[in-house]
């Protein structure tokens, strides 16, 4: 038997990410919490970095980290800035895994280097455009 994960996002306030989760705030960013089966599995945002350009980035509560990644959450990922009006979305991970599949997304396009607002250089950047 197979069946499909679905998975619900719902955007959360900035104060209310700042309270819950400090480390992944950001004055700029739009957030949401990802759930799964009525549970929190991740935190998704949107940074609006400058210039219409957008960082994104998702991180994986313990319990559903083998369980939430996907080309569709990626996609997904990747995508939802453009209905904000970001005409590029740039993502980083530093997970092998993670780079395989960002290469095998159609219109995902991996960067030599990172967007100027990041001079960290053990990430692996991706950039998406909206065309």
């Amino acid at each position: 038997m197979s069946f499909k994960m679905i998975f619900f996002f719902h955007e959360i306030s900035s104060l209310e990410t700042k309270q819950s989760f400090p480390d992944f705030w950001d004055e700029n960013g739009k957030f949401f919490i990802i759930e799964r089966d009525g549970e929190e599995a991740g935190l998704y945002a949107i940074t609006d970095c400058d210039l219409g350009r957008a960082e994104v980035f998702l991180t994986v509560f313990p319990k559903f980290r083998f369980k939430i990644i996907n080309k569709s959450t990626i996609n997904f990922m990747m995508n939802k800035p453009f209905s904000y009006g970001f005409t590029e979305v740039w993502t980083w991970t530093t997970w092998k895994s993670w780079i395989k599949l960002m290469e095998r997304l159609d219109g995902v396009e991996r960067q030599e280097h990172g967007p100027s607002w990041s001079q960290d250089t053990n990430k692996t950047w991706f950039k998406r455009t909206n065309i």
